[in-house]
């Protein structure tokens, strides 16, 4: 047996339970060893048939579950419906309800429409337009005059 099997059945038996380990690691590993066996007397190398079997067997966590009787989803059978219902309900309104918050918020912060509150300062050269002439009172930027 070498390590790449050994990595292999550890993977699997983690998820085991426990009462069952022993049965199913000696029954995995015969299996393992009489396939291997069966692919090098057809003249196949021992770590390249030793490869293919395990890529055969699949994922480990897969394997595990069919000795363990588990079966892999998410929802079972008895709930899909709702839960479709459900996903379809949340995927309809989270997305206007988020928006809706997110306007509010910008909206109570004096973000309207998502531009900036404060004044940016004015490119190099720019004069403000505002009466007390102070170039960070105002938004409005006059564009320099050629004279």
């Amino acid at each position: 047996m070498t390590s790449r099997t050994d990595r292999y059945l550890a993977a699997t038996l983690r998820s085991v339970p426990v009462a069952r380990r022993e049965e199913i690691a000696t029954e995995l590993r015969a299996s393992i060893d009489d396939m291997i066996e069966a692919r090098t007397t057809d003249g196949q190398d021992t770590a390249a048939a030793e490869r293919e079997v395990l890529t055969e067997l699949g994922d480990p966590a897969q394997l595990a579950a069919r000795y363990a009787g588990r079966r892999l989803y998410l929802v079972g059978p008895r709930y899909y419906l709702a839960w479709e219902r459900l996903l379809k309900r949340l995927l309809t309104f989270l997305p206007a309800t988020v928006g809706i918050v997110v306007g509010l918020l910008g909206a109570l912060d004096g973000n309207a429409g998502g531009r900036s509150a404060r004044a940016s300062p004015p490119p190099s050269g720019w004069r403000s337009s505002s009466p007390s002439g102070s170039p960070w009172s105002s938004r409005c930027w006059s564009a320099p005059t050629s004279t």
